[in-house]
């Protein structure tokens, strides 16, 4: 059954594309596997009980092993390899369907220089973290191995993409409060949200991928280093 349905043009009606942004929430963060290395190194499938209950599956793929073996190189047992081939395909057919396009994919990532050996499978349910249930009863997520989606793209954190654009959380001299007390106030608010999205150590701590299929980059975002 088509999720969207198509109804039949009327015979010489014309159809005009508008272009404009679009948005995807959690188009690659929801994508996930886990694996761990059994005791002799090979990578296995974990398995999950409906009551959480975790046991070690099959052997990985050849295409799972082949990405860990690139992007998440580990031989130590009980280590956790997060393969993020489904989201790199979600991505890649994105990719193939957005030419004319700017391109910008901003998640909680890690790259091999910073790939946690517990791995990152959480669930929430009402906002709040809840032990991973595949059970429909919270959404499932884990961060994004960024490097291996970026290709020709520019990485970087949110924090290092604002400033570079411009985003300042200065506070406003405090003589503006007894000549502007309103626009002291205003500007006080914009310093506290800017300063709210720079947070290393909160959303600032995103990692964004910035990738063009045909738009110039703004130059700032061009200069900088993952």
């Amino acid at each position: 059954e088509p999720l969207v349905r198509h109804p039949e043009r009327a015979a010489g009606v014309q159809v005009g594309w508008q272009v404009g942004p679009a948005g995807c929430a959690q188009p690659v963060d929801g994508r996930r596997q886990s694996r761990w290395p059994g005791d002799d190194g090979a990578l296995r499938v974990v398995e999950v009980d409906d009551d959480g209950t975790e046991h070690v599956g099959g052997d990985a793929s050849p295409d799972e092993l082949a990405w860990a073996s690139r992007w998440w190189p580990t031989t130590r047992p009980g280590d956790r390899v997060e393969v993020g081939l489904p989201r790199e395909r979600a991505w890649a057919d994105l990719l193939a369907r957005a030419d004319g396009s700017l391109l910008l994919a901003v998640d909680y990532s890690h790259d091999r220089l910073s790939r946690p050996s517990a791995g990152t499978l959480v669930g929430y349910r009402d906002g709040r973290a809840v032990p991973p249930v595949a059970d429909g009863s919270c959404d499932i997520t884990a961060h994004v191995a960024l490097d291996a989606l970026a290709g020709a793209g520019v990485r970087t954190s949110q924090r290092r993409a604002l400033q570079a654009l411009g985003v300042d959380a200065a506070r406003p001299a405090a003589a503006l409060a007894t000549t502007d007390p309103m626009g002291y106030l205003a500007a006080l608010a914009r310093a506290g949200e800017a300063a709210e999205l720079l947070d290393p150590d909160g959303l600032g701590g995103f990692g964004w991928l910035v990738l063009s299929r045909g738009p110039t980059l703004p130059a700032a975002l061009r200069l900088l280093d993952p």
